[in-house]
């Protein structure tokens, strides 16, 4: 992204950054419709999926506990502090790859 971002940032004028949260668990899928826009996914790891994706810095993934286990000896992590999402009764778990 950073080779993207030296590449447009004049023409835009503003710094490209991506961040994202990944979350892994039971979801209920269902029919996806790309023209109407919907996913057909839900289930609560899909919402503390979003919630670790907007908690994120730029440059930044945030997993949630069961993907840093799952991954883990694969990618270098940091332990970061549970947080209080909305939507989850108690603090949520995460991890920072960079």
């Amino acid at each position: 992204m950073n080779a993207y971002s030296l590449k447009y940032e004049k023409h835009i004028g503003r710094i490209l950054s991506m961040h994202s949260g990944i979350n892994t668990g039971l979801v209920v899928t269902g029919n996806v419709d790309f023209y109407k826009g919907t996913h057909g996914i839900a289930g609560a790891p899909l919402n503390i999926a979003s919630r670790l994706c907007s908690l994120a810095k730029p440059g930044e993934i945030l997993v949630g506990s069961e993907t840093y286990r799952q991954s883990l000896g694969y990618f270098n992590f940091h332990s970061l502090d549970p947080v209080k999402v909305k939507g989850v009764d108690s603090p949520v778990q995460n991890e920072y790859h960079q």
